[in-house]
C-alpha cells in the first residue's frame, strides 16, 4: 500500500520510488502482483508517468485509511520503544567535518543522556529513511519540501574547484559557473561523486551528455593530488 499511494500522490513510479528510497522495478513488481490479484489495471501507464483508473482510485479510497492506520501504529510504537535511548542520525559523507562536530558536541553538553547513533548515506537515501522512521534526523546537502518529512536550513558554505597549477582560473579569488563553462571535470566514484556530478550538471544547467565528467575510483585526497 505504501507504493501505491506514493505512485498515485506523484504520479510516477519513478518519483515514487525515489521518494521511498527503492528501485523502481520494485514499485513496478509489487503493484503488478496487486493488479494481477485484482484481476484488472490500478494504474495507467505512459511515458509522462501514471495515472489511477476508475478501479484504481475506488480501491486506494477503501485501503489507504487502514494502510495509514497501521503506518501510524507502527510509528508511535517505534516512537515509545526508542524514547529516551538514543537519536537515529543520517549523514550525507561531506557534511560530516567542520559545523556538525561543533553542532553535535554542543547537543551533547546539553542532552548527555541521549545517546547518537550515526549512519551516512546518500541525500535520497537519508531523507527516504526519515520518511521511513528509520532515522530521527538527516543531514543532507539539499532537499525540496516533501510529504513525511520537515526540512530546516542550518548553514551554508562555500563550493570549491581544485584546478592544477598555472591554471588561469587558478589564481581568481572567486569563480563563477560560466568560467567553468565546457571544462573536465573529476570526481569520485563514490556516492557523493554521484551527488557531485548532478550538482554540476544543475548549475551549469546542462545535460549528462553534455557534461565532460569523469568518474574515477578514488577519494577526494586522491582527486586533490
Amino acid at each position: 500500500m505504501r507504493y501505491i499511494i506514493a505512485a498515485a500522490e506523484s504520479d510516477s513510479f519513478r518519483r515514487a520510488a525515489q521518494d521511498l528510497g527503492v528501485e523502481q522495478s520494485a514499485i513496478s513488481r509489487r503493484i503488478r502482483y496487486v493488479e494481477d490479484e485484482i484481476g484488472a489495471q490500478l494504474f495507467r501507464r505512459h511515458p509522462a508517468g501514471v495515472d489511477l483508473t476508475d478501479i484504481g482510485k475506488q480501491f486506494l479510497n477503501q485501503a489507504a485509511l487502514g494502510a495509514r492506520q497501521i503506518g501510524s501504529a507502527l510509528d508511535g510504537a517505534r516512537t515509545v520503544a526508542n524514547r529516551g535511548r538514543h537519536l537515529r542520525i543520517g549523514v550525507f559523507g561531506p557534511l560530516t567535518m567542520g559545523f556538525l562536530s561543533e553542532l553535535f558536541g554542543a547537543f551533547r553538553g546539553d542532552r548527555p543522556g541521549v545517546k547518537l547513533r550515526f549512519s551516512e548515506g546518500s541525500c535520497p537515501e537519508l531523507i527516504a529513511a526519515v520518511r521511513r522512521g528509520q532515522l530521527d534526523v538527516g543531514v543532507v546537502a539539499e532537499a525540496s519540501p516533501g510529504k513525511g518529512f520537515d526540512v530546516t536550513h542550518l548553514w551554508a558554505e562555500p563550493v570549491y574547484v581544485a584546478l592544477p597549477d598555472g591554471d588561469p582560473l587558478a589564481d581568481q579569488k572567486a569563480l563563477r559557473w560560466n568560467d567553468l563553462r565546457d571544462r573536465h571535470f573529476v570526481v569520485t566514484d563514490l556516492p557523493t561523486g554521484d551527488f557531485a556530478k548532478g550538482y554540476l550538471m544543475r548549475n551549469l544547467q546542462t545535460s549528462t551528455g553534455d557534461l565532460q565528467i569523469e568518474q574515477l575510483s578514488v577519494t577526494r585526497e586522491s582527486l586533490r593530488a
